[in-house]
């Protein structure tokens, strides 16, 4: 029996009432709710009406004993090699890491993720970078800010977020800053202000589409990606919606005003799965178009790391941030380059349709 059409009704609580039609005639009718391990992804079956992949997120076990289990599984299973902070694991309802209680936004994330089958190495690098940050108030103020913001994170732990910025691509205060796709703005932590008290103060602004909705009109409203280890306070006006920061990168423009929907996203900005996968496919086309850079000296450590892994050149990414701290990015790219010389002494050419970003 195959799922033919689905008709749904998703409460404010987030209860989806939904009625299953089959293609013998039968009709079905279910309730999914906001607890369920895969709730955001049914969600987002429903949207795409794609009902074959619905028809598995609905049979797996909807209790909550189940989804204790998985996340149990999930957190056992974690790939720790990819993560410097260590293992996670969930005791009475409460995530350790390294036998230490997490904050609760950081818990919260774990066990979204692993509720939902995603990898949960992404929270443990943001928590590695959190924990970089020079500023204890600093790292408590960003927990405030994305426990009120949900802001999706990024698979080398970082989080997205909004900024709205002018038809030509230079902010809106003081118009000489460009937010053009692939620029990263930087000022000097000392002149960012860390008072939160101060409500419109000097620094690098970014913030939740709520925020950014409002804050001027026209322009473009572009997708950021900010590093923890930068992140300096958080303004208490506009109910903790924007964050100073010293230093982000403008991924690509948001279409159509619609707020990023998953949980995790790749480094780059792409649809993150939850599989070592790049979903390139899913990011926006202004971004793969004027955003990507060929040029492996512009790669982050941790792609390259994921490449040269992928090539079998190193066994795990932990090597190759081991090797970029002891002898810097640049051996990584020397890495990169010697390999495709040797492959193009061997004419043994790179096709577009064969390369695994």
């Amino acid at each position: 029996m195959k799922i033919k059409k689905v008709e749904h009704i998703v409460s404010a609580s987030g209860q989806i009432s939904l009625l299953v039609q089959f293609d013998n005639g039968a009709v079905k009718p279910e309730v999914i709710a906001s607890d369920h391990p895969n709730h955001k992804k049914i969600v987002s079956a429903l949207k795409r009406k794609d009902y074959s992949d619905l028809e598995t997120l609905l049979s797996i076990e909807k209790t909550k004993e189940a989804a204790a289990k998985k996340v149990q599984e999930r957190l056992a299973n974690a790939d720790v090699e990819r993560s410097l902070v260590g293992k996670a694991e969930l005791r009475d309802g409460v995530v350790f890491v390294n036998n230490v209680p997490v904050h609760n936004v950081v818990a919260d994330r774990i066990l979204e993720l692993a509720n939902q089958g995603y990898e949960i190495d992404p929270v443990l690098r943001f928590l590695e970078r959190v924990l970089m940050n020079p500023s204890a108030k600093s790292q408590e103020e960003l927990y405030d800010f994305l426990a009120n913001r949900n802001l999706p994170l990024t698979e080398d732990g970082h989080f997205l977020a909004y900024k709205r910025v002018r038809d030509d691509w230079m902010d809106f205060f003081s118009g000489k800053i460009y937010n053009g796709i692939g620029a990263e703005p930087e000022v000097e932590r000392e002149g960012v202000d860390p008072d939160r008290n101060n409500e419109c103060s000097h620094g690098l602004h970014v913030g939740a589409l709520e925020y950014v909705r409002k804050y001027h009109s026209g322009g473009h409203i572009v997708i950021c990606k900010v590093d923890p280890y930068y992140c300096v306070s958080v303004p208490q006006d506009h109910n903790a919606q924007k964050i100073r920061v010293c230093k982000y990168k403008v991924l690509y423009e948001l279409h159509d005003d619609k707020e990023l929907e998953h949980p995790v996203y790749t480094s780059q900005g792409g649809w993150y799965d939850g599989s070592d996968e790049w979903l390139e496919d899913n990011a926006k086309d202004s971004y793969w178009e004027s955003g990507w850079d060929d040029d492996y000296a512009s790669w982050t450590v941790d792609e390259l790391s994921k490449e040269l892994v992928r090539r079998k050149l190193l066994p795990t990414r932990e090597d190759g941030r081991k090797i970029a701290r002891a002898a810097g990015k640049e051996e990584l790219v020397d890495m990169m380059r010697e390999d495709d010389e040797e492959s193009d002494d061997s004419d043994d050419d790179l096709m577009l349709d064969d390369y695994e970003f």
